[in-house]
């Protein structure tokens, strides 16, 4: 019956994060009561109490500015790696003088006329004491964190291999023989007369498209310069599609040659504006689509007016689900290196979306 219950209570703490944490440091904080089971004769309880108070507060506080503040921002990237290291010795210093200045009027307070009087050495030896146990606090943590985050990236990138496959699998199923689809596009375009030059753009772009697809687009990366290209192919057919009554455009920065990033990643939300655009007759109705790059950071947005409140019900229940594959895809592909933001208001939608391009 004992045991039933204790492990309930261990395998309810397990369940949650915070529960987890909350474990750990009660752990380390009887682990510490242990190792100086007679501090508190010194002390007092009270007083005793006020010490692990103190000093946990300020360990639990310097080990959680290193796990979410200094380890994401610095530690994993190579380039900031040295500030990364700065930055904690710097907290440590910090930490152990905050520590040392407590204890040592700590220590004023409990002297007593007689007693005797610490050294310059007395204090040298605590204070590099509590800086090196500040490096083992340190150290333990930042290796749970830096190991669960590699677990989580392993995991990730499993998902992401098994989605690739998956996608793989349903294409083949549904693709038609590419040399039928080209073969047939041929035909259409020698059909053409050669006057309507209009048409046979059309052909020739929607063939593009297809190639793109079928053929550049079975690896993990392509050079965002072929992106710009399909884009920009599927925005000129959209604008045959469209009336007059549609302002359609398309701006990208010139120089894209040394950008990779994974493929189709930018036409789905294209696609979901001019599905959903508005068509009024005493409105301005339109799809703007902008791209650029600053700073190893790819910038997207697109914009589109809509018809009414119904029409973007209509999105979340259809497009809605071509966009939650895409949210799902950016977490995969880009963790923690994308912002995805989108503004659905009673006019228009806008989807603004930030990479960060290695």
């Amino acid at each position: 019956m004992g045991k039933n219950w204790l492990n309930k209570i261990f395998e309810s703490l397990l369940q949650s994060r915070i529960r987890l944490h909350v474990l750990f440091w009660i752990s380390v904080i009887l682990g510490f009561i242990a190792v100086h089971p007679y501090e508190f004769q010194k002390f007092g309880w009270l007083l005793y109490l006020l010490v692990i108070v103190i000093k946990f507060m300020l360990l639990i506080g310097m080990v959680y500015i290193n796990l979410y503040i200094l380890i994401p921002k610095y530690a994993v990237f190579k380039k900031k790696i040295s500030i990364y290291i700065l930055l904690l010795i710097l907290l440590n210093i910090l930490i152990a003088c905050l520590w040392y200045l407590f204890e040592f009027y700590l220590y004023l307070y409990l002297s007593k006329p007689g007693d005797e009087v610490r050294d310059l050495s007395d204090h040298v030896y605590f204070f590099s004491s509590q800086f090196i146990s500040n490096f083992w606090y340190l150290g333990s943590t930042s290796a749970l964190q830096f190991a669960r985050r590699y677990f989580k990236n392993q995991l990730l990138m499993k998902e992401t291999s098994i989605a690739k496959l998956e996608t793989e699998v349903k294409y083949l199923v549904a693709q038609i023989n590419p040399h039928f689809l080209f073969n047939a596009i041929n035909t259409i375009y020698v059909q053409i007369d050669r006057q309507n030059i209009d048409a046979r753009e059309t052909i020739t772009k929607f063939s593009e498209m297809l190639r793109y697809q079928l053929y550049e687009c079975n690896v993990a990366k392509v050079s965002l310069d072929k992106e710009i290209a399909y884009i920009q192919n599927y925005v000129d057919i959209q604008k045959l599609r469209k009336s007059e009554r549609h302002r359609v455009s398309f701006t990208h920065p010139a120089n894209t040659d040394n950008i990779y990033l994974p493929p189709l990643l930018f036409i789905g939300f294209v696609e979901n504006a001019f599905k959903f655009v508005s068509n009024d007759k005493n409105r301005d109705n339109y799809v703007l689509i902008d791209m650029d790059f600053r700073e190893n950071r790819l910038y997207f947005k697109v914009e589109n007016t809509v018809l009414s409140n119904t029409a973007l019900n209509n999105f979340s229940e259809t497009g809605g689900i071509g966009l939650s594959n895409i949210k799902r895809r950016l977490e995969l592909q880009f963790k923690d290196k994308h912002e995805l933001n989108i503004e659905s208001g009673k006019e228009c939608f806008i989807i603004n979306l930030q990479l960060e391009i290695e």
